[in-house]
């Protein structure tokens, strides 16, 4: 005989062996990935390093900055560099912080997960195991993790948000809740800008739902965040949106058609599925519409958030909810943000998405429509059916093969910007540890190095977004702004369209290094230039010595003196890097 105490612990079955299963993955990518970089772990992304650099000039010197020289608004997170800043406090400026601390989210994020799930359905054990594993998976929660960057804390919050909502939506009134609701706009906000589209859907559901002082509350606590840092940036000089919000800004409708955006296909997998769950609920609403229509005619009184109709009542109302939440919000950020750059910009919504179809799932799994179907589902019909299998699989096969990359990608990835961004990021912490440089990827060279670092694309550096909004970014301005500042040396991806284009022809290309693959941006070279041709001789010298200790993989091309070799585009002018 089964006892309460035995059901209790199987029912944290499901979250404690997905718990698990992360963590151990994650100690296999960590150890993989320390093999492929010299026994020092190396983010796959340049932008965690941006958020380091962020939080080690606000411990070090007290502006934020990703150098200590000036003021510069370089993330598209307030929370996040603050978070990692009272860290980098405590216990110091040390590489790991920003893994562990997304790591803890990444487990946050499945115990919120559950706890919704368990909260607003009655999935089964099996279909809560389901859920958590596919969160994992289609979130990607161990390339998310190991990013080292704030999308999963976003994803947290986005979740909390949309319970919330659901909750005030369906007719909850207490004060806990309004209140939790209101700190969590201003939160996922605070987390991430692009927030403002679920904040907006959630906002629209709540005004249906008669609740407009909420609503009202929660647009004005998911702007403060925004007004308060543009107050700050525009005090400082800079512009009132962080400039990887304005330069990144040009994305949406699937980036321009899925230019770019291939992981894009697990939240469109999601979102598929989300839309016919949300048939599913309105056909089998259908059949208990006729009983609630009766008892209204005989008395019964409706409640305020029947105004929603069909949305909010019945048993269907809940998931219906968290259905309408993902599906806005994720039409929303598709036609106006963007996707892909290694899974993390969708990660929020996917994670939502993920809740929404378990909890759905659950309510359809003890529908009437689902108990009429599966009585008719003899096996003639099973059979015929089974040739739309391989038909759904091969419509869902470029998610899965995104949902694979994600999962067993991080080294790969890892290994690349060891030589892509850390080898010439430690060139200048050799050679030139203080001196002003030129770079388009700036974001390990600020944190392993005091240089002031001029960043030609324009994340950390307000001029390049000034010379475009004046008349054009051109070779000449790029030129003259390194010369004013009086720039030695600069490393530039010139296979990338918005920096090869821009490269002065008064500058010298001394060598490239050649990298064998780029997983996330295709290119396989990076270009050193000397910015006066008087200092090309001494550049040859240093990176010819500096190659001596260079990882193998690492291929130094010296050129001779004169020559330069063209741009390769790869990429196009709409990559933001």
């Amino acid at each position: 005989m089964t006892t309460a105490s035995q059901v209790k612990a199987r029912s944290w079955l499901p979250l404690l062996s997905a718990l698990g299963f992360l963590l151990f993955w994650a100690a296999v990518t960590y150890h993989l990935c320390l093999r492929r970089t010299g026994g020092s772990y190396v983010y796959p992304l340049d932008d965690a390093y941006i958020h380091m650099s962020i939080a080690k000039n606000l411990v070090r010197h007290g502006l934020w900055g990703v150098t200590a020289y000036h003021f510069s608004s370089a993330s598209s997170s307030i929370l996040w560099p603050l978070l990692v800043a009272v860290i980098f406090k405590v216990v110091g400026v040390q590489v790991l912080v920003p893994l562990f601390l997304s790591l803890s989210c990444g487990l946050l994020l499945l115990v919120v997960a559950d706890r919704c799930i368990r909260a607003q359905s009655s999935a089964p054990p099996w279909l809560r195991t389901l859920a958590l594993f596919a969160l994992i998976f289609f979130t990607p929660l161990v390339s998310n993790c190991f990013t080292g960057m704030e999308h999963l804390a976003h994803a947290c919050a986005a979740v909390l948000y949309c319970a919330t909502v659901v909750d005030l939506a369906a007719g909850r009134r207490d004060r806990r809740s309004a209140i939790a609701f209101v700190l969590l706009s201003a939160l996922l906000v605070a987390v991430r800008y692009e927030a403002v589209a679920m904040i907006g859907m959630g906002c629209l559901i709540l005004v249906l739902s008669r609740r407009w002082l909420l609503a009202v509350a929660s647009a004005v606590a998911a702007a403060l965040p925004i007004v308060a840092f543009g107050e700050y940036a525009t005090a400082h000089g800079a512009y009132f949106l962080p400039n990887s919000v304005l330069l990144k800004s040009g994305g949406g409708l699937v980036n321009r058609l899925m230019g770019n955006a291939t992981s894009a296909h697990i939240l469109i997998l999601l979102l598929s599925l989300a839309l016919l769950l949300y048939l599913a609920s309105i056909l089998a609403g259908s059949t208990t519409q006729t009983g609630s229509q009766t008892g209204s005619q005989t008395g019964t009184q409706t409640s305020p958030q029947t105004t929603l109709g069909a949305l909010a009542t019945g048993s269907a109302a809940r998931p219906r909810l968290w259905l309408l939440l993902f599906i806005g919000s994720s039409i929303l950020h598709l036609a106006g943000g963007r996707v892909n750059w290694y899974f993390r910009y969708e990660a929020y919504l996917n994670a939502v998405g993920v809740v929404a179809l378990t909890i759905a799932s659950a309510w359809l799994l003890r529908s009437e429509l689902w108990a009429r179907s599966a009585a008719q589902w003899t096996p003639r019909r099973l059979v015929l059916a089974l040739p739309a299998v391989p038909l759904i699989f091969i419509l869902a096969m470029p998610a899965l093969k995104m949902v694979a990359r994600g999962f067993t990608s991080v080294p790969r990835v890892s290994s690349e910007r060891y030589l892509e961004h850390v080898q010439p990021a430690m060139f200048l912490a050799t050679y030139y540890p203080r001196s002003t440089v030129a770079l388009n990827d700036i974001g390990a060279a600020c944190f392993f190095t005091d240089a002031n670092v001029l960043d030609v694309f324009g994340l950390a550096s307000i001029e390049p977004i000034q010379f475009r909004k004046r008349d054009g970014y051109k070779a000449d301005d790029l030129r003259d702004w390194a010369a004013r500042e009086g720039a030695k040396v600069a490393i530039l991806q010139i296979d990338w369209l918005d920096v090869g284009d821009r490269v002065p022809k008064e500058w010298v290309q001394v060598a490239d290094w050649k990298f064998p693959s780029n997983l996330v941006f295709d290119d396989l070279r990076v270009a050193v230039f000397a910015i006066n041709p008087s200092d090309a001789p001494v550049l040859r010298q240093q990176l010819s010595e500096f190659q001596k200790r260079a990882p193998a993989a690492l291929e130094l091309s010296l050129l001779n003196e004169g020559t330069r070799e063209n741009p390769k585009p790869v990429r196009s002018t709409d990559d933001p890097r």
